[in-house]
């Protein structure tokens, strides 16, 4: 059992690396499946590639980085807009007590 279980680790400690490129060709083999349309997943493997060599980062990271800045550009919308409501009930406040004691 431990045997079997040290065996396990060896094997995806040293095959880690296998599974990257492996995935990375689920999406083409994917879209010649059901389209059959071969040039379409080479172009997609192509971009997908040319997109890591240039950049670093693979899709997947750079869709995670765009959904995290508009995330990030939403609650800075509200808080901007929690901000303008508190001012405005500061100045309401502040023009009912001139009023009151006028």
């Amino acid at each position: 059992m431990i045997r079997n279980f040290s065996l396990y680790v060896i094997f995806l400690i040293a095959l880690n690396g296998c599974i990257q490129t492996t995935a990375s060709f689920i999406g083409p083999a994917y879209t010649v499946a059901s389209t059959g349309n071969v040039y379409q997943a080479g172009l997609s493997v192509t971009i997908n590639q040319a997109l890591v060599h240039t950049t670093g980062e693979d899709t997947i990271e750079h869709v995670a980085k765009i959904l995290d800045n508009l995330e990030e550009k939403k609650d800075n919308r509200k808080k901007l807009f929690q901000t303008e409501n508190s001012h405005q009930a500061f100045v309401n406040s502040v023009k009912s007590a001139i009023r009151n004691n006028n």
